[in-house]
């Protein structure tokens, strides 16, 4: 199976949907961010560019596809690898995150959807010219060191949220989960 790709979205997602979504996103989603070093010829100087995405990989195909389904949004792709199952990958770049984040963020619990969508909302932002560059644009500089501690704090964030959740405690076991309950509610 090849790749799927779908450019029209489903406007409207039950609330069940939304919050069915994000649970999985959460779960078993890999929310990226990624900065990227490069030379400008333009302004003769190292500048940054970010992309952004999502991926949902599961061996279960049915999740992948029904989140593609539901959303219409993003593109799946089949994954083979010799020491396991076969993969399905639900992935969804940066056009598609500006329409979905909106949707399911009231019900997600981690923190780095909020980080992106942000960060989407200043990269839609328009670029001002620089004068005697024909074709020369670039960020606001304000826009730029903001999109620095964006990325940042979604480092931050995804760190935390990838650490061990649950601590045990041998001589008091309820402790350990009510410590767990009031850490998650956070």
């Amino acid at each position: 199976m090849g790749s799927i790709k779908k450019h029209q979205t489903k406007s409207r997602l039950s609330e069940w949907e939304k919050g069915w979504l994000a649970g999985i996103t959460d779960g078993d989603g890999y929310w990226r961010m990624t900065k990227r070093r490069f030379w400008s010829k333009l302004l003769n100087d190292w500048r940054y560019r970010y992309t952004y995405g999502l991926s949902v990989v599961t061996t279960n195909p049915a999740i992948p596809l029904r989140c593609y389904q539901m959303t219409g949004i993003g593109k799946l792709k089949m994954r083979k690898n010799k020491n396991h199952k076969e993969l399905l990958e639900w992935s969804v770049g940066a056009n598609g995150l500006r329409e979905l984040i909106p949707e399911i963020l009231p019900y997600c619990v981690k923190i780095a959807p909020r980080i992106i969508l942000e960060a989407l909302k200043i990269t839609g932002e328009p670029r001002i010219s620089i004068k005697g560059v024909k074709g020369g644009y670039m960020r606001k500089p304000e826009y730029t060191k903001r999109l620095f501690e964006l990325h940042h704090s979604f480092l931050q964030a995804r760190d935390r949220e990838n650490q061990p959740s649950i601590y045990a405690d041998i001589q008091n076991p309820e402790l350990s989960l009510r410590s767990l309950e009031l850490r998650d509610l956070r």
